[in-house]
C-alpha cells in the first residue's frame, strides 16, 4: 500500500467553497481502480491549509491510473483553481503503525478484525459503506493472519444479516446495501 500525501494551501477565504468542491470530487477519486481510502484534514493553526491523505494499492494506481484518466481532468477542474501555491505530492510506504500493532493481538478473532476494519472504512466513507475488497486490504495493511477467503466469507456470509443461515454460527453485524457494498448494522 502507498500513502499519497499532499499539503493543500487554498486561497484565503475560499475554504468553504473548497470543502464543497472536495465533497463532490471525493466521489471521483474513490471510484478509481487501486484506490483504498482517503481523508482530508483541516489545519488548526493555518486556516487555509489542508492535508490530503490517499491510500492506493500501488504507486502506479495513483500516478498512472488516476492521473492518466479522464476522471483526473474533472478532479482538476473542481479543485486545482483553489491552490496557491500548487501542492507538492509525495508518496510513502508504512514502516510502522499503531494500528498494525494493536491488530496483531492473538486474542482477536476474524470477526473482531473485520469489525475493526469495517468501522475504520465506514468512518472514512461519505455514506458509511465499504466493499469486501476494502475490508481485506485494510486487514492486510493491519497485519492480519487470516486469509482473503476467510475474510470475504465473514463479510458476505457469516456476519451479514441478509446471508443465508448456512453456518453454525452467524452474526448480524453487517448488511448488504447493494451488489458488493456493505455497511455496519
Amino acid at each position: 500500500m502507498i500513502l499519497e500525501v499532499a499539503i493543500l494551501d487554498v486561497k484565503p477565504g475560499t475554504e468553504p467553497d473548497f470543502e464543497a468542491a472536495f465533497g463532490e470530487a471525493q466521489g471521483i477519486i474513490s471510484s478509481m481502480p487501486g484506490y483504498i481510502s482517503h481523508e482530508l484534514q483541516h489545519c488548526i493553526e493555518k486556516t487555509n491549509r489542508y492535508i490530503l491523505l490517499v491510500s492506493w494499492e500501488t504507486l502506479e494506481s495513483h500516478t498512472v491510473g488516476f492521473r492518466g484518466s479522464p476522471q483526473y481532468q474533472e478532479w482538476r477542474s473542481l479543485l486545482h483553481h483553489f491552490y496557491d501555491p500548487f501542492p507538492e505530492v509525495q508518496h510513502y510506504v508504512s514502516v510502522f503503525s499503531s494500528a498494525d500493532a494493536s491488530l496483531r493481538s492473538a486474542s482477536m478473532t476474524c470477526r473482531d478484525e473485520v469489525l475493526k476494519a469495517a468501522r475504520f472504512l465506514a468512518s472514512n466513507s461519505s455514506d458509511g459503506t465499504f466493499s469486501p475488497v476494502e475490508v481485506v486490504r485494510r486487514m492486510e495493511r493491519m497485519g492480519t493472519s487470516f486469509s482473503e477467503s476467510t475474510i470475504r466469507t465473514h463479510v458476505v456470509s457469516r456476519m451479514c444479516h441478509h446471508a443465508p443461515s448456512n453456518h453454525a454460527v452467524k452474526y448480524d453485524d453487517l448488511e448488504r446495501v447493494g451488489r458488493g457494498i456493505y455497511r455496519l448494522r
